[in-house]
């Protein structure tokens, strides 16, 4: 992303993810059409048969290696400073990118809390599954439109943008532990995607521009780990709490993870 002009670098990002975004609308629809109708067998043949569809995309665009040449590949890698240099490099920039490692590590938290949060709270009120194909579709669809959300963080500051999102998200969530009708689970669904979905590409800009050019693809992989880790416990943390308490105080904590980010973009907005 280093070629987009920094002006409109977070309108550029958003745009580069269309594709993903654009998917994340159809798939639900279509997922819960195929399990309401004929169970959950044909779209998990349907997963298997696209993921064997992408890799041969993937090896037919990079070419297959032999051999011999993944083997020199493997031995390469595991004898070279390659990791150590890498970690080097994180604690010479620490200063810079200990921010949106916390940004991306709390966002991904809310991101990843709704793929279960959601489908438990659906559920607890009789939604069937096209009826929560259609909510996750339609609620996907903000998405799409990342690019508004960065043309706005371009425009009038990337953590003024943030530090906004961050406030309006919070009062969702807590109206969400409170509805038992879908219709209206839905609706603030959409709202509170809407919401984490424009922090996204300000999350990811902000990194771009603090991460040094010669070491943006090294430092990316740490960027990853850190949206990775985020997401493994978005979903651990609405389960546990559902299991051990109630599904209503999950939302309430998810709320606390947005006021997190609320904290650190005024931390941002000040220095």
């Amino acid at each position: 992303m280093k070629s987009a002009d920094e002006e409109v670098e977070g309108e550029s990002l958003s745009i580069f993810l269309l594709g993903v975004d654009l998917a994340v609308v159809i798939g639900p629809m279509m997922g819960g059409f195929l399990i309401e109708s004929y169970g959950f067998q044909v779209p998990f043949l349907l997963w298997i048969f696209a993921s064997t569809l992408s890799i041969f995309v993937f090896y037919s665009y990079i070419g297959l290696e032999i051999k011999q040449s993944i083997s020199e590949s493997v031995e390469d890698l595991l004898h070279r400073q390659t990791y150590a240099d890498e970690w080097h490099d994180v604690k010479e920039n620490w200063g810079e990118l200990w921010f949106p490692f916390t940004l991306v590590f709390l966002y991904s938290i809310i991101f990843s809390f709704y793929w279960l949060a959601i489908p438990l709270l659906l559920d607890q009120v009789g939604t069937g599954y096209i009826m929560m194909g259609i909510i996750f579709g339609v609620a996907a669809i903000p998405k799409v439109f990342q690019f508004l959300f960065g043309e706005l963080a371009d425009r009038f500051g990337r953590m003024k943008v943030l530090s906004g999102l961050a406030l309006l998200l919070p009062p969702v969530l807590v109206s969400m532990s409170f509805f038992t009708e879908a219709l209206a689970l839905g609706i603030l669904f959409f709202v509170a995607r809407t919401f984490s979905s424009g922090m996204s590409p300000v999350i990811q800009t902000e990194f771009d521009a603090r991460c040094p050019d010669e070491l943006e693809g090294e430092l990316t992989g740490f960027f990853e780990f850190f949206k990775h880790s985020g997401q493994t416990i978005g979903p651990t943390l609405a389960g546990t709490i559902a299991s051990i308490w109630t599904l209503q105080l999950s939302f309430l904590t998810a709320a606390g993870v947005a006021l997190g980010i609320l904290c650190f973009s005024l931390y941002g907005l000040r220095n």
